[in-house]
Parts: structure tokens; sequence; C-alpha cells
């Protein structure tokens, strides 16, 4: 076999070579990923996880990021994770606050409806009406828990919580005025009654030397 005899042996070879990877691209199926290993690090600004019609899934982001909630727009420095429905809206973020951690779950408008998170005392939950506005919160206070409920204005018209000596119930006019309390004091149980411009009108309590004790106050303030 001569030189040209052995170069053309080479080409033709080579030839085969491309035709049958050129076929075998044609009719295998698609590649898929596959994971040779473990990766120790992955350093980038945002992953994005889509279903198989490339909508929908899950989506991380680092840095500053402006989020948008019920009072305004938010500069969140951190990491977010946002959860995203078939159509590509947002429905349910993650991410930092001041304070510790944020949940957040969004309508159809995009607009928060509840909240769970950290605030300065430990934890948080917020529901919030069709305007944004809060209907209902309960979290942890100095003294401890409590629970407040709102009209669909945001006004508070009820709430419960804890006190130095024990528990409180209160409630409240349309005015915002205080209508009615129910609390513990040092020496046992107390309500207070209020007029609509939130003045006590009558007070039953236990006294100092354990006596029950009944006070009333006429339009103009006068104990009677």
């Amino acid at each position: 076999m001569n030189h040209k005899q052995k170069i053309g042996y080479t080409i033709l070879g080579a030839s085969i070579m491309l035709i049958g990877m050129w076929i075998g691209n044609g009719t295998s199926p698609p590649v898929t990923a596959q994971s040779n290993g473990v990766f120790d690090k992955i350093t980038c600004r945002e992953i994005e996880v889509i279903d198989e019609n490339g909508t929908g899934g899950i989506s991380i982001r680092g840095g500053s990021i402006i989020v948008s909630g019920n009072n305004g727009f938010t500069n969140v420095a951190g990491g977010v994770v946002f959860l995203h429905s078939p159509e590509g809206r947002i429905v349910a973020s993650m991410e930092p606050t001041e304070h510790g951690g944020r949940i957040d779950v969004f309508n159809k408008q995009g607009e928060s409806q509840a909240t769970m998170g950290i605030n300065e005392y430990s934890g948080e939950f917020r529901i919030y009406g069709k305007n944004g506005k809060t209907t209902a919160y309960m979290g942890t206070i100095e003294d401890g828990g409590h629970v407040v409920v709102c009209n669909n204005q945001g006004k508070t018209r009820a709430a419960m919580g804890t006190i130095p000596h024990g528990g409180s119930f209160t409630t409240f006019g349309k005015g915002g005025k205080l209508g009615a309390v129910m609390s513990d004091s040092e020496y046992g149980g107390k309500i207070g009654v209020f007029n609509n411009q939130g003045k006590n009108r009558a007070v039953m309590s236990v006294n100092e030397y354990g006596n029950g004790a009944v006070s009333t106050w006429d339009k103009n303030g006068y104990r009677q």
C-alpha cells in the first residue's frame, strides 16, 4: 500500500464517521440533563426553574430587589425566592427584612393578601382585605401575644392581648374610640365602659380590699 492509498483510506474512514454522527443526531431522543457529580459552589445572580411548557416554576434572585406590597414598594437587600403561577404571576415570595424573614402570599392582582414574618419582638401574621388594608393581625408584643381584628378600612375594632397583670380584651367604636375594656388588674378583674367620645362612664372591678366596686360618671364627667 503506497502513501496515496493510506491517505485515501484515512479520508474515507473520517467521512464514514461524520456521516454516522450526523445520522445519530437526527434519530436520537432529546438530550436530558444529567448529574455527573456534586458542585461545591455555584455563584450567580438568578436561578429560574420552569415546567415543561416554559412557564410557572420558581425563581431565586440575589442582590437589591424592589418588591411590591400593601404598603408600597420595599427595597429588599439580600435574596428573594419567588413562586410563580402557570401564567407567570408571582403567587408567593420569601425574603429578608430588617428584623428577620418574611413570607408573602399574593392574589391575582399581585397584591399581598397574607404575610408571616418577624417583628421587633418575635413572630407575626397578617391578613389583608381586597383593598390592601389589614383585617387581622396576630403577633408578639413586649408583654406576650396580641390579636387585632380590623374593619375593611383597616381600623381596629377589637383587640386581645397580654398585659403585665394578665390579659385584656378591648372593643372600639366606629370613630376608633374605646367602647369597652375587660382586663386583669393587680387585685382581680376589671371592666370599663366608655361613651361614643371614648370617655370612661362606668367601671366594675375588685378593689384593693378584695371587695367588688362599681363606679359611674354622668355625661359631664362628674362621678355619681
